[in-house]
C-alpha cells in the first residue's frame, strides 16, 4: 500500500477493466498453460513457467475466470494479492488457491475450477500426445465448461464458483449424449449426483432429533470436544489440517455469539488435556490450538464489547475468559490497548496484563514505537514491573515524548532510578512548557534529595516565580526546602517578606514560601511563621497559621498517633487552649504532594 510504483500499476489494472465493463456485462477468461483467451483471441502468453500467471492458474485447476460489472477496486486488489502470496507459498495452512479464492467470497468475480484429476498408475502412455491433439482437448474441455458456465445463468447470484472433480469429468459424454441436461440445471443435478456417505434413514433420524434436542451451545462445545478428540488420535497431516480448522471455526461461533462463559470451559478443559496429555506430540498440539484462539484477530474482536454503549454481556465473563488463556495473552493485549478509547476501560486490560504477566521488555519496546500517548503512557507503566535498569531507554523515550502526560509519567518514573543522569533529565524538565510536568519533577528532585538540581531551581526562584501559579509554587518551594534544608530559611523569608507586594503573584509567592518554611521545622523558621501571623494579608496569615502545627509537632508533640489515611494527629497545648489537629509531616507531603491545600480545605482555625 505504501509503494508507489504498485499503487500506480493498481490504478492503471482497475482504469483498464473498468473501461471494458463499461461495454460488456462480463469479461470471459479461458485459461492454458501458457496463455489466456477471451473469446478466441490470445490476450496474455508467456511460455515461462515459472513466471506466468497463466500457468500459476491453470496449475491450480482454474480453467475460466470471469469479472462481473461492477467489480470494485478493492476486490480486484484482494485478487492480485492472493495471487502473488499464492506465487510465493503455494499452501498456506494446507489450502490450495482454489480454496483461498472461495474464502475472500468477491461478489463480482465467477470461476470454474477442476478440483482433481485422477491418476491410474496402471495406465502408462507410450507415445505422449502431440500438441495439436492437446489443443483439440482442451477447445472441447472450454466448449463443456462454458455450456456448464451457461447453464446456471438464471441463479448466478447465488453461485459464483463451479469446481468439476473426477466423477463430472466421467460424466461428461453423458451430458453430451442428453442435451436436455445441459439445459436445465435439475437434470443437470439428477446426471452428476453422487452418493458421498451412505446412512441409514433410521439412523439419520434419531441423529437428527438428538442434536434438535441439544441446546446449540452446548452441542458446539461437544462438537470441538469431539474434533479435538479424532485430532489427537489421527496422523494424518490432512486431516489434522482441516480438523485444526474445524475447531478454530467453532470456537469463533461461541466468540461471536457472545458465549465467553462456554468459551472458558472450552479452553480450561484443553488446557487440562494438555497438561496430562499421553504423550509430548499431543500436548504440544493442544498447545498449539490454545494458541491460535489467543490470536490478535479474536482477542480484538473480544474487546469490542467494551466500545458498546449497552453492553449485554457482563464485562465479568469477558475478563474471565482473558484470564484463563493464562500470559499467552498478555503480548496480543498489549497490542490491543491501542484499540481502547476508554481510560477506564484500558487500566482494566492494564490491570489484567500486571495479573497474567507483563510481556518482555522487547514486547514493550515493540508496542510503544509509533503508538498514541495515552498507550505509551500506559506501556510505560506496565514497565514499572521490570528493574529501573532494563527500562531506562523506555523512560528516556518518554521523556523526549511530544505529549505532556507522557512526560509526566516517564519523569515520575526517575524517582527510584540509580542512573547519575537522571539528576540531568529532572534538571530540563524543572523548565518544561508544561506545569504539570515541572510539578513532577521538582516533587521528585525533593524526594530524590537532588543536589545537582538545585542551581536550575535557584535559577527558577530568583527569577522565574512571577510566572508559575499558585500550587506549582508551592511545590517548587517545598522540594527547594527539603533538599537545602535549614540554609533554605533565608532565602524564602526574602519571598515571605518581600520589600512590596504589588501584585496578586506576590501574594501568592509568599503564602508558596510560609508553606516551605512549615517544612523547614527549625527554631529560626518557627520564629518567621509566628511574625507572618501579623501580616497584613489575609492569605499570608492563613499560610503561616496552617504551617506553624507542623513545626509544632515536631517541637511541642505529647501524644502522637498515626492514623491510617495519612494524617498524624496529636494534643497540644499552646496559648491556654487545647488543640487537636491533623497535619502532615516531611515524608507524608512526599506522599501526599498536595497536603497544604487539602488541610486547608479540612481545617479552618
Amino acid at each position: 500500500e505504501n509503494n508507489r510504483i504498485h499503487v500506480q500499476a493498481m490504478e492503471e489494472a482497475y482504469c483498464g477493466i473498468a473501461a471494458i465493463m463499461e461495454q460488456v456485462t462480463e469479461l470471459n477468461l479461458g485459461i492454458r498453460p501458457d496463455h489466456l483467451l477471451c473469446n478466441t483471441d490470445v490476450v496474455y502468453h508467456n511460455s515461462d513457467r515459472n513466471n506466468s500467471l497463466a500457468f500459476l492458474l491453470f496449475r491450480n485447476g482454474f480453467r475460466r475466470i470471469s469479472f462481473l460489472q461492477g467489480i470494485s477496486k478493492k476486490e480486484l486488489q484482494q485478487l492480485i494479492q492472493l495471487l502473488n502470496e499464492s506465487e510465493q507459498e503455494p499452501e498456506y495452512r494446507g489450502e490450495d488457491l482454489v480454496s483461498r479464492l472461495w474464502r475472500l467470497q468477491l461478489p463480482h468475480l465467477v470461476y470454474v475450477a477442476i478440483d482433481t484429476l485422477a491418476s491410474c498408475p496402471e495406465a502408462t502412455i507410450a507415445e505422449p500426445y502431440p500438441v495439436e491433439e492437446i489443443d483439440v482437448i482442451q477447445n472441447d474441455l472450454q466448449e463443456l465448461v462454458s455450456q456448464l458456465y451457461a447453464s446456471i445463468g438464471e441463479v448466478k447470484e447465488l453461485t459464483h464458483s463451479i469446481s468439476l472433480g473426477v466423477q463430472d469429468v466421467e460424466t461428461a459424454p453423458n451430458l453430451s449424449e442428453n442435451t436436455r441436461t445441459l439445459d436445465e440445471p435439475e437434470g443437470l443435478n439428477e446426471s452428476t449426483a453422487r452418493v458421498l456417505i451412505d446412512i441409514p434413514e433410521e439412523q439419520l433420524a434419531e441423529a437428527r432429533s438428538h442434536i434438535e434436542s441439544e441446546y446449540r451451545v452446548d452441542l458446539i462445545k461437544r462438537g470441538i470436544f469431539t474434533v479435538v478428540d479424532s485430532l489427537t488420535s489421527s496422523d494424518s497431516p490432512a486431516l489434522r489440517s482441516s480438523a485444526i480448522e474445524i475447531v478454530q471455526e467453532l470456537y469463533d461461533i461461541l466468540i461471536f455469539g457472545r458465549e465467553y462463559t462456554i468459551a472458558r470451559e472450552v479452553i480450561e478443559n484443553l488446557q487440562h488435556r494438555s497438561e496430562f496429555a499421553e504423550d509430548i506430540r499431543q500436548a504440544n498440539l493442544l498447545k498449539n490450538i490454545l494458541r491460535l484462539f489467543v490470536s490478535e484477530s479474536r482477542i480484538c474482536s473480544m474487546l469490542e464489547v467494551f466500545h458498546e454503549s449497552y453492553r449485554s454481556t457482563p464485562t465479568v465473563e469477558l475478563m474471565a475468559l482473558l484470564r484463563a488463556h493464562g500470559s499467552e495473552v498478555s503480548p496480543v493485549l498489549l497490542c490491543a490497548l491501542e484499540r481502547l478509547e476508554s481510560s477506564p476501560n484500558r487500566k482494566l486490560v492494564r490491570d489484567l496484563i500486571v495479573e497474567l504477566g507483563v510481556p518482555e521488555v522487547v514486547h514493550l519496546e515493540q508496542s510503544i514505537s509509533g503508538a498514541r500517548w495515552f498507550v505509551v503512557r500506559d506501556i510505560l507503566e506496565l514497565a514499572r514491573q521490570y528493574p529501573r535498569n532494563k527500562i531506562n531507554h523506555l523512560v528516556i523515550y518518554g521523556l523526549n515524548h511530544e505529549h505532556p502526560r507522557v512526560r509526566e509519567q516517564a519523569v515520575s518514573m526517575l524517582r527510584e532510578s540509580e542512573e547519575s543522569c537522571a539528576e540531568i533529565y529532572l534538571a530540563e524538565r524543572l523548565n518544561d512548557e508544561d506545569a504539570e510536568v515541572r510539578m513532577v519533577a521538582a516533587r521528585v528532585a525533593g524526594l530524590r534529595r537532588s543536589q545537582d538540581v538545585l542551581p536550575t531551581m535557584q535559577n527558577i526562584i530568583h527569577e522565574d516565580l512571577t510566572r508559575r501559579n499558585l500550587k506549582e509554587l508551592r511545590v517548587l518551594l517545598g522540594a527547594y526546602a527539603l533538599i537545602v534544608g535549614e540554609a533554605s530559611v533565608p532565602v524564602l523569608v526574602e519571598l515571605l517578606f518581600p520589600r512590596m507586594f504589588g501584585k496578586n503573584r506576590r501574594i501568592d509567592i509568599a503564602v508558596a514560601a510560609a508553606s516551605a518554611l512549615g517544612l523547614v521545622g527549625n527554631a529560626q523558621s518557627l520564629a518567621y511563621l509566628t511574625k507572618g501571623l501579623r501580616s497584613f494579608h489575609g492569605r499570608v496569615r492563613d499560610a503561616c497559621r496552617v504551617a506553624l502545627p507542623r513545626l509544632e509537632y515536631q517541637q511541642l508533640i505529647t501524644n502522637q498517633e498515626v492514623s491510617g489515611d495519612g494524617y498524624r494527629s496529636f494534643n497540644t497545648t499552646a496559648q491556654g487552649q487545647t488543640r487537636n489537629t491533623r497535619i502532615y509531616s516531611d515524608v507524608d507531603w512526599a506522599v501526599y504532594p498536595n497536603a497544604n491545600t487539602d488541610y486547608e480545605k479540612k481545617e479552618k482555625w
